[in-house]
């Protein structure tokens, strides 16, 4: 399963204080002995949403967006392949973090990710933090679709990640090959490619253990898919011992040794872990993943078996501040050990080379894939990504509705809670970030189900349904 938090934002926040309270309460517990001090709990709830399109409308891939505040401070980070940025001020440093109990305001701007202003710039957007925090951003030339696609696997290889491994030396070759050929498919019919190119891919590794074990960090730089992907089949696994690992040295590794490109180029960063680093390291890996966003780079977590909160915490957020998506194996998949059931209300369960697939192809082609097909099960509801609980459905369907295609629909929804950041059903509201069941699923996730119905008629329609 996988879970988009930048378009589940809202509950996303509550889950977050709602793990660092338990973090508090349960920091006596020596398997997760967390304080404030070592859980990193940075400030996100000033996020800016920029959308950066061409002149056709279609997202400019990559384009590179600059922030300034009020007082000089600035800073250009790449946006996606599908044209969006989320800014986070006080984590860019662009803001003192109080809150936004001071008014702030920052100039947004966009150019084109090889070009120069003013020819290849937007105009300038001002957003502050007293109104919505939403920017969109033209650049008055074509964009082109990506064709080259880094790829970096951070991948723990102590002895309980011996079953993820394996899959992974036998699946990755034959997941890029699928992705090639699908996407050469797709971006035929669009204009949005140059006619006749192929897609460059390079792939890089990163394989780590712990203090004390045969290796920490082993990096293997970008070369050929078919290069890396032999020394990667000579890996083995063992050592580990205790539960944390060296999570934050191998994002560190990715982040600095590895030399990925710039431009207009898919950059993806994939972390497969059971484990989170040594608690005094949990902000060191937030400050990889940093690093990692100033590069353009998605960084997308994959939780194997046995992974506890506190990975989960970590691997939630660092894809979170990248723009890309948590992910993680479930029974279903009869890989590795029991799997623990996330804190997520809606997922789809599908194979995980499919998972890997449409993220790639995804990145390549800059807008999100749907699971259409290969669903083993799905729990809760979502539209394109956006988890979506309604308890109570409406007698009658507006007259109009009908009319519209689904996606419409959800355009309209989406563009009203973004203005608004209130989900509307009938004659009543519901404030979209409302809190939500910490889990979901079955056991302890179906309760927590159940509980949200017992509340009344709601309806969580969370922003961004028609944004990745």
């Amino acid at each position: 399963g996988n879970i988009d938090d930048n378009l589940n934002f809202r509950p996303y926040r509550a889950y977050i204080e709602r793990t660092a309270a338990q973090f508090d309460n349960d920091k006596e517990d020596q398997q997760q002995s967390q304080t404030p001090s070592y859980l990193t709990r940075p400030v996100l709830d000033d996020r800016v949403s920029v959308q950066v399109n061409d002149e056709n409308g279609d997202p400019f891939s990559c384009a590179m967006v600059r922030v300034k505040s009020s007082d000089d401070k600035s800073i250009e980070l790449p946006a996606a392949t599908n044209g969006r940025l989320w800014v986070f001020p006080t984590l860019d440093g662009l803001s003192d973090g109080d809150g936004g109990a001071n008014p702030e305001t920052w100039e947004i701007s966009a150019r084109a990710p090889e070009g120069s202003c003013p020819d290849d710039c937007s105009d300038t957007s001002i957003s502050s933090n007293e109104t919505t925090p939403m920017v969109n951003l033209t650049i008055s030339q074509p964009s082109l679709l990506p064709t080259k696609l880094d790829l970096a696997l951070i991948v723990d290889t102590t002895g309980s990640m011996c079953d993820e491994l394996t899959f992974l030396q036998t699946e990755i070759t034959s997941v890029i090959e699928t992705v090639l050929s699908r996407t050469q498919t797709a971006v035929g019919q669009r204009h949005r490619v140059l006619q006749g190119s192929s897609v460059d891919v390079r792939l890089a590794l990163v394989v780590y253990r712990d203090e004390g074990d045969a290796y920490v960090v082993k990096t293997t730089p970008f070369g050929s898919v078919e290069d890396v992907a032999s020394t990667f089949k000579s890996e083995t696994c063992g050592g580990g011992g205790d539960f944390p690992e060296a999570m934050d040295q191998a994002m560190e590794a990715a982040a600095t040794e590895l030399v990925w490109r710039t431009g207009n180029v898919a950059r993806v960063a994939l972390v497969v872990a059971d484990a989170p680093p040594h608690n005094e390291h949990l902000r060191d890996a937030l400050e990889s993943a940093l690093k990692m966003r100033r590069l353009g780079v998605r960084l997308y977590g994959l939780a194997a078996s046995g992974v506890a909160q506190t990975a989960e915490y970590l691997m939630r957020l660092t894809a979170l501040v990248t723009g890309a998506r948590y992910a993680w194996l479930t029974d279903d998949s009869g890989i590795g050990n029991p799997h623990a059931e996330p804190s997520v209300v809606c997922y789809k369960v599908t194979r995980l080379d499919s998972l890997l697939v449409r993220i790639l192809q995804g990145e390549l082609l800059g807008r999100r894939i749907e699971a259409e097909e290969g669903v083993i099960r799905e729990v809760g509801s979502q539209v394109k990504g956006v988890c979506i609980v309604d308890v109570d459905p409406p007698e009658e369907t507006p007259d109009e509705t009908p009319d519209k295609p689904t996606d419409a629909v959800a355009e309209d929804s989406a563009s009203k809670i973004e203005e608004t950041g209130v989900a509307t059903m009938g004659g009543g509201t519901s404030e979209s970030g409302s809190d939500t069941s910490d889990s979901a699923g079955t056991g302890s996730g179906a309760s927590a189900l159940r509980m949200m119905i017992s509340v009344g008629s709601i309806l969580l329609l969370f922003q961004d349904i028609v944004s990745w």
